[in-house]
């Protein structure tokens, strides 16, 4: 099962650099892969280098970073994930709408691959299902699964940009862009 999705910018106004942003999900009996691409004028972002030592750290939403949002349709609950370019990571698990219950135990490490070149960088990073609750291949075949991508993008200037796939407010908020999967 793939999908591929075009995160919308937030912002109406121009934004400092031109650049598209890509999101891939692919789903089979053991993993969740999902695969951000953003191109265009990256020299005009601020982009966080790899760490030798990627580790599991709060607040990567303040700087350039990727996030996913997996819910099942019949809970409030999901799961939140949050990967930086440098390889730093973080999961939550969150009981209702903005409602943080800490990091998400189960998942003790994540692996990000990053590639980059002049105009295109690609953040790919895989999730293995049985570490989530309640989410099978099964539930995303029939539709039980909802999911969100989102990305906040640093420019030059430290002004933060953001790209989901709906925006539903009036001020930017991960936490209500949910779409059937």
């Amino acid at each position: 099962m793939n999908r591929c999705f075009l995160l919308k910018p937030f912002r109406i106004l121009p934004f400092t650099a031109n650049i598209k942003l890509n999101a891939q999900v692919r789903v089979d009996i053991n993993e969740l892969h999902i695969e951000y691409a953003l191109s265009g004028e990256l020299n005009q972002l601020i982009i966080p280098t790899p760490s030798i030592s990627p580790v599991r750290i709060y607040d990567l939403w303040e700087h350039t970073c990727f996030e996913a949002f997996l819910k099942r349709k019949d809970s409030p609950s999901y799961i939140e994930f949050n990967f930086a370019p440098s390889g730093d990571w973080n999961c939550f698990y969150i009981s209702s709408y903005r409602v943080n219950d800490g990091e998400y135990s189960p998942i003790k490490k994540q692996t990000i691959d990053v590639s980059l070149t002049a105009d295109r960088l690609v953040l790919k990073s895989d999730i293995t299902l049985s570490l989530l609750p309640n989410f099978s291949l099964k539930d995303f075949e029939s539709k039980k699964i909802e999911i969100g991508l989102s990305s906040v993008i640093e420019d030059k200037n430290k002004e933060l940009n953001y790209y989901a796939l709906i925006h539903k407010r009036t001020k930017p908020d991960f936490h209500d862009g949910f779409i059937s999967f």
